[in-house]
């Protein structure tokens, strides 16, 4: 990790210049090449507070894996020291060649001793920093609970269908599958009681699908 935070070119309050992006030449080709396979982000999570959709984190995440890993880039994302009352993410693009570049990014919060506050905002910045790399557009965002800003009261949202389609895939997929399954239900922004709900029933059904394959 030391080797790429030292040689991650990072514009924090620097000026983008010509010779920064020759010295990363094949980076930005493969970064090119990757956004013109990308997709826009489906708006698939709800915001309850403003009964919108928007693209989370993990539906992110899997219109650009494959794009970008295709084109030999990855992306890390880690937390670092902000200033008080502040969270900072540092996002950092590599390439297989070697090239890499960063950026580091800080958001106020109303209320930084607030861990639901501290996790939505990382989860926040992560959103929009890979929607900037990747180049997607995503209108409707998911910010309240970072910003402490108040809002309209809500109905409950109801699951039910979200829960039995996803009991149906489950039922048909293989084990990898089922596996990939449940942790994009575990990292999603559905409603806590029923994403619990919903993993539990998971999980109930792949120890079924393990004992019966033990007895046979």
């Amino acid at each position: 990790m030391g080797n790429i935070w030292e040689n991650a070119m990072i514009y924090d309050n620097k000026e983008w210049r010509t010779d920064n992006m020759n010295e990363n030449k094949e980076l930005y080709t493969a970064l090119s090449l990757a956004q013109g396979k990308v997709d826009n982000a489906k708006k698939l999570s709800k915001n309850p507070h403003f009964k919108s959709n928007y693209a989370d984190l993990a539906t992110i995440w899997d219109v650009i894996r494959e794009p970008f890993t295709s084109e030999g880039l990855s992306i890390l994302q880690l937390p670092f020291e902000a200033p008080v009352g502040a969270i900072g993410l540092m996002t950092i693009l590599c390439h297989k060649s070697g090239q890499s570049i960063g950026e580091k990014f800080f958001l106020g919060l109303k209320d930084a001793s607030n861990p639901q506050q501290v996790g939505s905002a990382l989860t926040y910045a992560k959103r929009y920093a890979l929607l900037g790399l990747a180049g997607i557009a995503s209108e409707d965002d998911d910010g309240n609970a970072a910003t402490g800003r108040p809002v309209p009261a809500a109905g409950p949202v109801d699951y039910t269908s979200t829960i039995a389609e996803a009991m149906t895939k489950l039922e048909a997929s293989t084990d990898e599958e089922a596996r990939q399954l449940y942790n994009t239900v575990y990292n999603s922004a559905i409603q806590e009681t029923a994403k619990a709900d919903l993993l539990k029933r998971m999980y109930d059904s792949i120890q079924s699908r393990k004992s019966t394959k033990g007895t046979k």
